[in-house]
C-alpha cells in the first residue's frame, strides 16, 4: 500500500498534467518590408511566426516597436489572457560570440518617448557627449587615439562639411609624474582636427585647459592625459563645442586692403584694412 506522501506525489504530478500549457512561439519583428507598426493600430506590430516566415501575422507588443527583424519569444503572461504578446527577445541567435553592442541594443526597449523634455516618466538629462556631430569620443576598443565625428560648419558665408576622423594622442603621455589637458580643435584654415597641449601639473592640482590663440578654430574636446596612462576612456574626455552661433554677419576671410592718401592723416606707410 502506497504511504501518506507517495500518494500526494501522484496526486500533484496528476494535477499538473491537467494544467493548461503555455504555448510559446519564437518570431521576428516586422513585415520583411521595412514596415513594424501596424497602421492605426497602437500596441500592435507584424510578426513573421518562425514556422511560417512567409506568413504575417499581427501580434500586441507593449515594450514599444523593436527593430525589424529582432528575434522574439511571443506568447501569453496568463493563460486566461485575450491575446499572445511580445514576451522579450529570443537570445538563442545572440548566445554565441555576442558583442556589448548588440547586448546593450537589445536588453531595452525602445522607449524615446519616455525621455520627453515636456512629457514621459524619464526625462533624460542631454550633455554634450549625447550630441554625434563633432564627438570626441575613445576608440573600441580603448587606445591613445580618439575618435572624431563628422560635423558641419560654416566659413563666412560658406557651409562646409568635415568627415570625421581620428588623433593619435600617444606622443602627449607626461613622461614624469602629472597630468595635463589637451585642448582638441577644428582647424578652420586647414579643415583639420588638431589639438593645444596645456602644461604638466602635479596630482591632485587640476590641470588648466589650453588657450586658442588662433581665432579660425572651433574647440570640440577637452582630453586628460596623465602619466603612465596606455588607454583613453570616457572618463577622460569632455566635449567643449561651441552649440550656439550667428548667421549672416561678415565673412571671416580678408577681402580687400585700402590705402589711404591725402584725404586721411596717417602715419608714415600706415595701411588700414577693410573687410
Amino acid at each position: 500500500m502506497a504511504s501518506q506522501q507517495e500518494a500526494i506525489n501522484l496526486w500533484r504530478d496528476l494535477v499538473g498534467k491537467l494544467q493548461p500549457r503555455q504555448a510559446l512561439r519564437r518570431g521576428l519583428v516586422g513585415d520583411g518590408a521595412g514596415n513594424v507598426a501596424v497602421t492605426n493600430r497602437p500596441g500592435w506590430i507584424w510578426i513573421r511566426y518562425e514556422e511560417e516566415l512567409n506568413r504575417l501575422s499581427w501580434v500586441r507588443c507593449f515594450q514599444g516597436y523593436p527593430p525589424e527583424d529582432t528575434p522574439v519569444i511571443i506568447g501569453k503572461w496568463h493563460p486566461e489572457d485575450d491575446y499572445e504578446q511580445v514576451l522579450g527577445v529570443y537570445w538563442g541567435p545572440y548566445s554565441m560570440g555576442m558583442s556589448d553592442y548588440q547586448y546593450a541594443f537589445h536588453k531595452v526597449p525602445i522607449h524615446g518617448d519616455t525621455h520627453h523634455g515636456n512629457y514621459g516618466s524619464d526625462p533624460a538629462y542631454i550633455d554634450y557627449a549625447n550630441l554625434v556631430m563633432g564627438r570626441v569620443a575613445p576608440t573600441n576598443p580603448d587606445s591613445l587615439f580618439v575618435t572624431v565625428e563628422s560635423f558641419v560648419w560654416a566659413d563666412g558665408a560658406e557651409t562646409k562639411d568635415y568627415d570625421g576622423g581620428t588623433l593619435d594622442l600617444t606622443a602627449e603621455v607626461p613622461a614624469g609624474a602629472g597630468h595635463k589637458y589637451l585642448l582638441v580643435y577644428f582647424d578652420m584654415d586647414s579643415a583639420s582636427v588638431t589639438y593645444e597641449s596645456g602644461d604638466v601639473v602635479a596630482l591632485p592640482a587640476s590641470p588648466s585647459i589650453p588657450a586658442l590663440d588662433n581665432v579660425a578654430a572651433i574647440p570640440l574636446a577637452v582630453i586628460r592625459m596623465y602619466n603612465g596612462q596606455t588607454a583613453i576612456t570616457i572618463d577622460d574626455t569632455w566635449q567643449r563645442k561651441l552649440i550656439l552661433g550667428h548667421v549672416g554677419g561678415a565673412g571671416r576671410v580678408l577681402e580687400k586692403a585700402i590705402v589711404h592718401e591725402g584725404d586721411v592723416v596717417t602715419r608714415n606707410g600706415e595701411i588700414v584694412w577693410g573687410i
